[in-house]
């Protein structure tokens, strides 16, 4: 059996660094249009909040009162099937927002479970509200998220429809190299996060079945190598071509 590459976060569960938290508001698609000085300003309406691996961020359908923004470690984004079966929709990395974006509080509409030691920069919705008025880029940067996420949404609904399986796995894989790959001497790209099948499968829009199916076809075609909870991305024109329908050759 081939050996797990992916490496162990070095989260600090208990506290965040000032230089992490500048790092992450400059990295964040919400502020990295802020000044060095205005993430400053913003610095002092945030809390940091850790959690193990496993750990709930937060449940569907709790009411929150802010939104996290993760700091360190990686986040499982879920939704619950009406079957009662938890579906993979996102992996949130570093920079990446958990939970509503409001100023009041909100019922969660997503759960998010640690899958390592993750820590996260808490905003919350009164907070938020007085950030907004002092730093208007910063409403901008949240309609942009809020518009994103909707597409995002739309464009998944339609590839359901009209793309294979293949496809749609294909471009999930894509999807977390653009968010997560590292590249590697022999010029693959490990995806750097511990990826259970119905991962892949709840991104794909498929069953665990058909999304380890369309792996193992893909791995036997030269296009990734995986193992025990990772993918490595081989050949990514090939699978590039696969997504948009094209012959992976």
């Amino acid at each position: 059996m081939a050996r797990n590459p992916v490496r162990h976060n070095c989260a600090q569960p208990h506290q965040c660094s000032f230089d992490v938290r500048m790092k992450v508001l400059a990295r964040s698609p919400l502020t990295k249009y802020l000044t060095p000085e205005e993430h400053q300003a913003l610095d002092a309406h945030l809390t940091a909040w850790a959690w193990a691996e496993g750990d709930p961020i937060m449940m569907t359908g709790e009411e929150v009162t802010g939104s996290y923004m993760i700091a360190s470690g990686r986040a499982r984004i879920t939704h619950d099937t009406s079957d009662g079966r938890e579906l993979t929709v996102d992996i949130a990395v570093p920079g990446d927002l958990v939970g509503p974006l409001s100023t009041g509080p909100a019922p969660a509409t997503e759960t998010a479970w640690a899958m390592e030691t993750t820590c996260a920069l808490y905003f919350s919705g009164e907070a938020l509200g007085t950030i907004v008025e002092k730093h208007p880029q910063l409403a901008v940067s949240i309609l942009s998220k809020q518009q994103t996420r909707i597409a995002q949404l739309t464009q998944r609904k339609a590839g359901l429809v009209s793309l294979t399986v293949e496809q749609r796995v294909a471009a999930a894989l894509l999807y977390l190299d653009g968010k997560l790959g590292q590249k590697r001497r022999d010029g693959s790209s490990l995806l750097q996060v511990r990826l259970r099948r119905d991962d892949i499968a709840g991104l794909a829009g498929t069953t665990v079945e058909s999304a380890s199916r369309a792996l193992t076809k893909m791995k036997k075609e030269g296009l990734i190598d995986s193992g025990r909870e990772w993918i490595s991305l081989v050949d990514n024109a090939a699978l590039e071509r696969l997504a948009s329908g094209l012959s992976a050759n």
